[in-house]
């Protein structure tokens, strides 16, 4: 999980979680090497989880049983593969643009919290009234 910082603004450090939705810009290495710092968890690295969790909403099927290891998706070119494939077919591709922009794999391209939810925001549009989003909470 991610222990809360001491201070407030201080970057969160992680100490567990699940490998399998690791982004990719920790996704390369467990813990920190000899001379390379590590990567301060940010909303980028959230925003990346998010995109895990709705390709798992959307197509039903588990990111971690689309491997064959116990590694993160972002390191798995065929699993990111069939989970893009699938987002962009499942429910008419409603989700495939989003679901792109979560899983970027640069996260200094990768959509803000703000922008997902606007684009969830588009998707309520699309589908109608039956999706309740609170319009006046904030992300």
């Amino acid at each position: 999980g991610n222990l809360l910082p001491k201070q407030q603004g201080a970057p969160l450090s992680v100490t567990g979680g699940n490998r399998n939705y690791c982004a990719p810009e920790w996704a390369s290495y467990a813990g920190p090497e000899p001379g390379r710092p590590r990567q301060p968890v940010d909303a980028g690295y959230d925003m990346w989880a998010l995109g895990c969790l709705l390709s798992e909403l959307a197509t039903l099927k588990l990111v971690p049983n689309r491997m064959m290891s116990y590694r993160p998706l972002a390191a798995d070119a065929a699993a990111l593969t069939e989970v893009r494939n699938d987002m962009a077919v499942v429910h008419q591709g409603l989700f495939a643009d989003l679901g792109l922009q979560l899983l970027c794999l640069d996260p200094d391209d990768r959509i803000s919290a703000d922008q997902a939810r606007r684009l969830f925001d588009s998707l309520q549009q699309r589908v109608g009234s039956s999706v309740h989003t609170p319009k006046d909470e904030k992300f």
